[in-house]
């Protein structure tokens, strides 16, 4: 389970837990709440990160649920049957659980513990102990410290893998994690900036398998067999491109964003190096092949020079200037 799932679902406890002291184990909204902290439980298990959790529908729902039954047990009044108040050891050890868990490079994280540590010893009873976390803000600082950590180096591994989408999204997590007021604004800019990287992750794959993509798999089946049905599938897929994108074989691996993919992705699967040199003697090659393919051939036609400009978020997105277009489409339609 992921660490940042981790700790909101520990946070949870901790409230119901409270809860459970002052209105007993049988209050209806609370059973309702322990439902849906189930819930949430099964799916943290079941989704491999924070990603794909945050942008589960069903997850969304159950937390905006919660937040509503959280705030309605803030307002009941307390039984006066239950006078028992846990212990701040009680209350304090899933904090220790996770902390033993959490990685030693994980540095501010950890110092936010140890502050819990500190008022751990200093509280005299569980309430206090909470009290003194929400004065301080510790549960946002303890979101906030975990999350920025974890992107740490994440940004890079994007850029390394040639994926614009994702060096997006860790960019815009990374300048707006620091400046949240609270856990719910930083759950809705994970659940906003997922849906965001979702979306244009499909739509950066779709460019991909209908441009470099599709032309290098049919080039290096022919490279392979030399035969007549892998000769036309190049020239058939380069005629596709060159009139589906309005550009040529030249401008095709020039354009910022496919040449990206094939120094990064293509040329390192195939000569095992990213380097510029390596891709631009590869690139050569599919050149060299397409030629091959199409020579004697009827002259291939070109699409409008309209065609070289897409639309992604209901705004125009130049070949040229597709990163640019991830950075800011979405966020001029918002």
């Amino acid at each position: 389970m992921d660490d940042t799932i981790k700790q909101m679902l520990s946070g949870y406890q901790t409230a119901l837990a409270a809860y459970k002291q002052k209105l007993g184990e049988s209050h209806a909204k609370l059973m309702k709440a322990y439902d849906i902290y189930a819930k949430l439980c099964k799916k943290a298990e079941s989704l491999n990160d924070a990603m794909t959790f945050y942008s589960d529908k069903e997850v969304s729902t159950s937390m905006a649920d919660m937040s509503a039954l959280l705030v309605e047990l803030a307002q009941e009044k307390q039984d006066t049957s239950l006078a028992t108040i846990p212990s701040v050891d009680q209350v304090a050890a899933a904090y220790h659980i996770a902390y033993e868990q959490l990685p030693g490079e994980m540095k501010k994280t950890r110092s936010v513990y140890e502050r819990i540590f500190e008022i751990e010893k200093q509280s005299q009873n569980a309430l206090m102990f909470l009290r003194t976390m929400a004065d301080e803000k510790i549960f946002l600082k303890l979101s906030i410290m975990q999350q920025l950590e974890q992107l740490e180096g994440k940004k890079e591994e994007a850029q390394r893998n040639s994926n614009p989408v994702m060096v997006n999204y860790y960019e815009k997590m990374e300048a707006k994690i620091p400046n949240v007021m609270s856990i719910a604004e930083l759950e809705y800019y994970a659940n906003l900036e997922s849906e965001i990287a979702l979306y244009q992750n499909w739509w950066d794959i779709l460019l991909l398998n209908t441009s470099v993509t599709l032309l290098c798999n049919a080039i290096a089946g022919w490279l392979l067999t030399q035969s007549e049905d892998d000769r036309e599938e190049v020239e058939n897929s380069y005629r596709f491109i060159a009139y589906f994108y309005g550009i040529d074989m030249d401008e095709l691996f020039a354009v910022p964003r496919l040449k990206d993919h094939v120094v990064k992705v293509i040329s390192k699967s195939v000569n095992n190096s990213n380097s510029m040199e390596s891709a631009e003697a590869l690139i050569s090659q599919f050149k060299n092949a397409i030629q091959a393919c199409i020579n004697g051939r009827d002259p291939v036609k070109r699409g409008p020079a309209k065609n070289q400009t897409l639309i992604l978020w209901e705004r125009e997105a130049p070949l040229q200037a597709l990163e640019e277009a991830y950075k800011t489409n979405v966020y001029k339609t918002l």
